[in-house]
């Protein structure tokens, strides 16, 4: 990477205040899916979590988390502050919205007996990660622009404030933009993960005899306890 050091009057006129970053956050009314088998759910799961458990899941919780961005609107100088950077160009304000797309999946064999009382006890359990998802989410307005910000100013005083390829420079903010939306998926995954893991552990009791249960009473005994994720 080159850099020009410019005269400090050409640098604040360039750059002079950090970006306006609106975080929304969007919580969608949870969707229940009862159309998948226990087995089904169960590959359902491993797949998303990477595992290979042996245990048969009849619930599961996504809450689909994802970031879009809106707008990005730019300030464009057009001046000569040296004979390599004629244009200036600063990202003046910017979007972003966060977003919960939860769903529920319960079993299509709890589903069947949804008068139960195992049906209504493995739904409250999924319902209760969906309340974690949802408490947690609420951290990430402020979390997602501080990231951003963080991101930002790394950069800006150099490669991004100054340019004399404009479209480059837009590019180079949509790379750092990036980069900072995936430390905040990251962050938010690893809490989540511990979050639910936290509720699963003091929540699962009930729901993991009901599990079995209701697996020995459809496919006949088996030996392998059954639980809700």
């Amino acid at each position: 990477m080159i850099t020009f050091i410019l005269p400090a009057s050409a640098q604040a006129v360039c750059y002079t205040s950090k970006p306006t970053i609106n975080v929304d956050i969007k919580i969608d009314k949870t969707k229940y899916d009862y159309t998948y088998t226990a087995e089904e759910i169960t590959r359902r799961y491993n797949r998303s979590s990477g595992n290979s458990s042996k245990q048969v899941a009849f619930g599961l919780y996504n809450d689909n988390f994802t970031l879009f961005t809106g707008p990005l609107n730019y300030i464009v100088k057009e001046k000569k502050y040296s004979q390599s950077h004629d244009s200036c160009v600063k990202l003046n304000d910017m979007s972003v919205t966060i977003s919960l797309k939860p769903v529920i999946y319960v079993s299509k064999q709890a589903f069947e007996n949804d008068g139960d009382d195992c049906f209504k006890d493995i739904k409250k359990h999924e319902e209760g990660h969906d309340a974690v998802a949802r408490g947690l989410i609420l951290k990430y307005k402020k979390i997602a622009r501080d990231a951003i910000l963080k991101e930002l100013s790394v950069r800006t005083r150099s490669e991004l404030a100054k340019s004399n390829d404009i479209r480059e420079t837009k590019r180079a903010y949509n790379q750092v933009i990036v980069q900072a939306y995936k430390k905040i998926t990251d962050q938010y995954v690893q809490e989540a993960e511990k979050a639910q893991a936290k509720y699963h552990a003091t929540e699962s009791g009930g729901t993991s005899i009901c599990g079995f249960l209701l697996w020995s009473a459809k496919q006949g005994f088996s030996d392998t306890p059954s639980e809700n994720r």
